[in-house]
């Protein structure tokens, strides 16, 4: 296991604390040539272009809707699957994806974010 000393994450693979670490450098190496927006890795500036194209590679089997990232399909998937693996311990809410318990979050416990 490979541990980070700043912030006590630990990773299975070496490349992945690497990645991780520009987490805590705020190093942004990779910078979008159309709007000037920086990434850290380069395949987060690969996904960023699409954007740009209007190109959504990724299409959901069921509902026929497109999405820019495989992950948000991923995310929109479990809405037909009825899935919600994204838990409020506090409320006992669950939600389909991580950003809908964010938002949950922000809006109903408002004095943890402070």
């Amino acid at each position: 296991m490979f541990k980070c000393d700043l912030c006590d994450k630990s990773f299975s693979w070496k490349s992945s604390i690497k990645t991780h670490m520009l987490v805590h450098t705020g190093a942004k190496d990779f910078q979008c040539k159309l709007c000037d927006k920086k990434f850290s890795q380069e395949n987060s500036l690969n996904c960023h272009m699409l954007t740009h194209t209007k190109v959504k590679p990724y299409e959901c089997g069921i509902c026929m809707k497109k999405f820019f990232q495989k992950g948000s399909l991923i995310d929109h998937f479990r809405i037909h699957l009825g899935g919600k693996p994204y838990g409020c311990a506090e409320f006992g809410k669950w939600f389909t994806d991580g950003s809908a318990r964010n938002k949950h979050i922000r809006d109903y416990h408002k004095e943890l974010s402070k």
